[in-house]
């Protein structure tokens, strides 16, 4: 689909005689950038936290990472969580409006001021998981449902205009005049979407460096469901979440715009089933509010964070409790659309002991940035 050229409304061009005037334009705007469809420029960027597994405390960092959402992304889970419990999971994310919509919906309508609803539509994701534990103290299985958007994001691919600029000063489709008769120009046309690739290819790589710590804001919420003992008639409510996320990425700062970024958390977390450490199948609820701060220092394809957290706890028919968090982690991209988040911390309290806990999590992105696809349909809106 994403390799296909209009060979009809070129051959209907080539019939109605395309008029030196016609020939001009074509010379002025080659690629009509703002007719690609806005689902076509996603960049291949660390695939961010599934905020099913936020709510349910499975993140391999705490601190969640605001960023534009894929139109698919799937996560694969395994470790040992804040609890000291081992923990298996596995989520779905999806953009329900950019996964049903988004080749219908232009980069030229995306960015339309009035069109700050598909927008916000755009960039909401919501998401399913489900965890089982391994452990006595906690063997239960928890499913988890989240919606994210994202309200503000200074690296959005879609308003970048930069990849815009690149792609437009770049690509250099052949014209009509070039050539002996209109077939020589038609194969040469319908060929060029694979020549232009890796100049594509290229402004996308320099968009990733440009967008990968950029400053955005996202708010998201998730309830929660619990069965306990594993027998299908005991599942309840497990609790629910509301947060948010503010990054900043030194925008202006000439010495850290390229390499870090600074993310600012809070979360409240409502009645939230939590297994009791010393009772076997016995779980309380609390309420839990974090506050938390992030630093990623790295590059595109790796980078590590340094988090820590605040907790406080005011469990059901018991004192409250404060508490802390630390924990260094890492970004890697294994290969296009894998990526892998690492996480190992440390979790302390004053009524409790210390625990350490170690995440890993494996990132599916989905559809990325298609150099054939998008060459081959700003040539095609021509």
């Amino acid at each position: 689909m994403f390799r296909r050229i209009s060979v009809v409304s070129m051959l209907l061009m080539v019939i109605l005689g395309i008029s030196s005037l016609r020939v001009v334009q074509a010379q002025e705007s080659p690629v009509k950038w703002g007719r690609v469809p806005a689902a076509e420029p996603v960049l291949d960027l660390a695939v961010p936290e599934s905020p099913a597994f936020t709510l349910l405390g499975l993140s391999p960092q705490n601190v969640v990472r605001p960023a534009t959402p894929r139109i698919l992304a799937s996560s694969l889970l395994s470790g040992i969580d804040r609890n000291g419990n081992f923990q298996a999971g596995l989520a779905l994310d999806v953009s329900p409006y950019m996964l049903f919509a988004g080749d219908s919906l232009t980069i030229e309508e995306y960015r339309k001021e009035e069109n700050w609803w598909k927008r916000v539509l755009a960039n909401t994701q919501v998401s399913l998981a489900t965890t089982k534990g391994a452990e006595k103290a906690d063997d239960a299985v928890r499913l988890g449902f989240g919606v994210r958007t994202i309200l503000w994001n200074r690296g959005d691919p879609r308003q970048d205009l930069e990849l815009q600029k690149c792609l437009l000063t770049n690509l250099k489709p052949p014209l009509l005049t070039d050539f002996p008769n209109p077939n020589a120009w038609k194969e040469a046309f319908i060929a060029y979407p694979e020549i232009g690739a890796p100049i594509a290819a290229k402004c996308r790589a320099e968009s990733e460096k440009q967008n990968w710590n950029a400053s955005s804001l996202e708010l998201a919420a998730a309830p929660s469901f619990l069965q306990k003992t594993g027998s299908d008639d005991n599942i309840a409510f497990g609790g629910a979440a509301f947060w948010t996320s503010l990054a900043w990425g030194f925008e202006g700062i000439k010495s850290l715009k390229d390499t870090s970024q600074l993310i600012f958390h809070v979360r409240y977390t409502l009645d939230q089933e939590t297994p009791d450490p010393n009772i076997k199948d016995q779980f309380f609820k609390q309420d839990t509010v974090i506050a938390g701060l992030r630093v990623r220092i790295g590059k595109p394809t790796l980078n590590v964070s340094f988090e820590g957290s605040f907790i406080h706890s005011d469990p059901e028919g018991a004192r409250s409790d404060n508490s802390y968090s630390a924990s260094l982690g890492t970004d890697i991209k294994v290969t296009n659309n894998v990526w892998l988040q690492l996480a190992l911390g440390g979790t302390g309290s004053r009524g409790g002991e210390d625990r350490i806990f170690l995440l890993a999590e494996v990132k599916w992105g989905g559809q990325s940035f298609d150099p054939v696809g998008i060459v081959g349909k700003a040539l095609g809106a021509l």
